[in-house]
C-alpha cells in the first residue's frame, strides 16, 4: 500500500504486480497515514514526517520492488511514512539487453584459453562498441527518462499530482498534523524526480523538510 505505480508521463499504472489507481491512494492518506499519525502521537505533537522516495531510472519493477523492501519498514519504524514513487522507464531495459546480448554472444565465440591474453583489450573494445552503439538511441532514451521524471509531478494526470490533491481534500486532512513535512530521497535518476516535486510541493503550501540525493544524476 505504500507505493505509488507509475508509466509513462506519470500515469497511474494499471499494470504489473503494484498497479495503483486513484482509491489506493485515498486509503494511503486517509487510512495508513491516519492511523501511523495516531500510532506515533503525532496529532499532539503537531507534525507528522512524510518520506518521499523515487528510485533511479533502467530498474525493472523487481528491481524497483527490491528498493521498496528495504526503505519502507526501515523509514517506517523510524517514525517517517513511507511514500515509494515506482515510475516505470519502458524500453529502457529492453534495449540494454539488446546491446549487452549482442556483445555477449561475440565474447563467447572468441572464448577460449589461448584468448585469455586478449580479455583485458577485448574489454575495452567492447565498451567501446557499446557506446558506439548506444550513443543515439541512448541520448533519445535519456531525453525521455528525463521528460517522464518531470511529468510524474507535473502532468495533469500525474500519480504525485493526484496524491497532493488528496492531501488537500481528504476529510482526514484535518485529523492530521497541521504541519506536514516532506523529506524527498532519490537515487540517481530518481534525483531528477525530485528537482521538480521540490519546487512543486512548496507551491502547493507544502514544508519540505529535508532533500537526500544518492549518486544523484543532477
Amino acid at each position: 500500500p505504500f507505493v505509488i505505480d507509475m508509466e509513462n508521463e506519470g500515469r497511474l499504472s494499471a499494470k504489473g504486480r503494484f498497479r495503483t489507481n486513484p482509491s489506493d491512494l485515498k486509503l494511503l492518506v486517509e487510512h495508513y497515514l491516519k492511523v501511523a499519525s495516531d500510532d506515533w502521537g503525532c496529532r499532539k505533537k503537531g507534525v507528522i514526517d512524510v518520506a518521499l522516495y523515487a528510485h533511479g531510472g533502467l530498474n525493472t519493477e523487481e528491481a524497483a520492488a527490491a528498493a521498496a523492501r528495504e526503505w519502507v519498514p526501515y523509514l517506517y519504524s523510524k517514525q517517517i511514512f513511507p511514500i515509494f514513487l515506482m515510475w516505470e522507464t519502458g524500453g529502457f531495459q529492453t534495449v540494454f539487453n539488446i546491446f549487452e546480448d549482442a556483445v555477449r554472444g561475440e565474447a563467447e565465440k572468441t572464448g577460449g584459453a589461448r584468448w585469455d591474453r586478449f580479455r583485458d583489450k577485448f574489454s575495452d573494445w567492447k565498451d567501446e562498441r557499446m557506446e558506439g552503439l548506444a550513443r543515439l538511441p541512448g541520448g533519445k532514451l535519456w531525453k525521455q527518462m528525463k521528460q517522464n521524471a518531470d511529468a510524474l509531478s507535473g502532468a495533469r494526470d500525474a500519480g504525485v499530482v493526484k496524491l497532493f490533491e488528496v492531501f488537500d481534500t481528504s476529510p482526514v486532512r484535518d485529523a492530521l498534523p497541521k504541519r506536514i513535512r516532506l523529506h524527498l530521497i532519490g537515487h540517481s535518476a530518481g534525483s531528477i524526480v525530485h528537482t521538480w516535486i521540490a519546487q512543486r510541493a512548496i507551491e502547493r503550501g507544502f514544508e519540505v523538510a529535508s532533500i537526500s540525493l544518492m549518486a544523484p544524476a543532477v
